[in-house]
């Protein structure tokens, strides 16, 4: 716990812990008994039915005093516990990419965050022959696709900007709050038709 708090109202902050079960043996409000206290000397005095703690600034140190809850001067203000928010992390249900969407399935980034990982599983085939590839792909360096070099029939993604992104079956991707993302596979642009099979992409956004 600091001791470093602005001084808003009244004469500090009620600590939430008492005495009031038993005179003496200071809890949380929740039961707890507490690890650490800041008592000013001469306190706690139990002067009347002072059964609450506040932190007080006093002599240039927020020390504590216990006080009633009537008393003329108690607090208006009070220092609560929550649990800290986490770094927040948005997982979505798993959208599906096929292979004969040359559109692609859209995904719009969540507001206000800076990266997102996609993972893919599945198989998919880029032609009714041809053996079923994994999200990372299955062929060579095509002339003519998308993404030309080395990426061929693998899982990219179209920015709202028009850049194609290599993804995989899994990629750490910088984006902005807001965009939409596009996924289809690899593949040149008017041979769609004869693909089959999908991917199931799940995502993860901070």
């Amino acid at each position: 716990m600091s001791n470093t708090f602005p001084l808003i109202s009244g004469w500090g902050y009620w600590l939430g812990y008492t005495d009031k079960v038993q005179e003496g043996l200071w809890t949380t409000v929740t039961g707890d008994i507490p690890l650490y206290h800041n008592w000013y000397p001469g306190e706690p005095n139990q002067s009347g039915e002072e059964n609450y703690a506040v932190t007080v600034f006093t002599n240039d140190t927020w020390q504590w005093n216990d006080m009633s809850l009537t008393d003329s001067n108690a607090p208006k203000s009070a220092i609560i516990e929550r649990t800290a928010a986490p770094n927040i992390n948005i997982t979505a249900n798993p959208f599906t990419v096929q292979a004969a969407d040359e559109t692609g399935t859209a995904f719009t980034v969540p507001a206000g965050k800076t990266q997102c990982t996609f993972t893919a599983t599945g198989t998919w085939k880029w032609d009714v022959p041809s053996p079923a590839v994994t999200p990372d792909g299955g062929g060579s360096a095509y002339a003519g696709f998308r993404i030309p070099t080395g990426n061929a029939f693998d899982l990219i993604l179209q920015r709202t900007g028009g850049e194609f992104e290599h993804v995989g079956a899994a990629k750490d991707v910088g984006v902005i709050g807001g965009d939409v993302l596009h996924f289809l596979m690899n593949d040149m642009p008017g041979h769609y038709y004869d693909n089959s099979g999908e991917l199931s992409v799940s995502v993860s956004c901070q």
